[in-house]
């Protein structure tokens, strides 16, 4: 079996041991459903004709996980992003915005297309303090560099990277925190 085939099952083995123990359910408080809250914030994103939550969370006996991806229970697991660990929507004991998240007009950018550049999809290049020089992989959803985050990531516009100052290792690579990433599956 190839990794890919592994790590779905894997994946799959571990929603089904979570399930025997908690819900699906995104609850939230008598005043507030997470969702109402995530809402307000202007957290959720559409990505692939899903909405998902990109956040931070406490989870009831796991603590915070930051960054976090809320994402429905009818998002195929082949679709789930690489991640570090998973949990369930029942685990969720309070939301907030994360430092990590980059701001919509970014996000919507890593998720358009703008070309190739080695056999992959081009990365998108965004200012922090009217500086161009940080790239954002494409489809992401969170940024750090150092000691910048998503939210230090200026309000203008991205624009396509130089091919020759690619080569030329001219930008810094930005983390999109994969290897800390959280996926909360949840019915809402």
């Amino acid at each position: 079996m190839n990794r890919r085939a592994e790590t779905i099952q894997r994946t799959q083995a571990a929603l089904a041991e979570l399930r025997s123990k908690h819900s699906l359910t995104l609850g939230g408080s008598h005043d507030e459903t997470f969702l109402e809250k995530a809402k307000r914030l202007g957290l959720p994103r559409d990505v692939l004709s899903k909405t998902v939550i990109p956040c931070q969370v406490e989870l009831e006996g796991s603590g915070r996980a930051n960054p976090c991806l809320i994402v429905p229970q009818s998002l195929p697991v082949e679709m789930f992003p690489a991640h570090k660990r998973l949990a369930l929507g029942g685990q969720v004991e309070s939301l907030t915005l994360s430092e990590f998240t980059m701001p919509k007009h970014l996000l919507a950018a890593a998720w358009r297309p703008v070309g190739t550049w080695q056999g992959g999809p081009m990365p998108i290049l965004v200012s922090i303090q009217g500086e161009y020089k940080f790239l954002v992989r494409s489809n992401s959803l969170f940024f750090r560099s150092g000691r910048y985050t998503g939210s230090d990531l200026d309000a203008t516009s991205p624009m396509v990277p130089e091919e020759l100052g690619l080569k030329r290792g001219r930008y810094e690579w930005g983390d999109d925190m994969s290897n800390e990433l959280t996926i909360v599956v949840a019915e809402f």
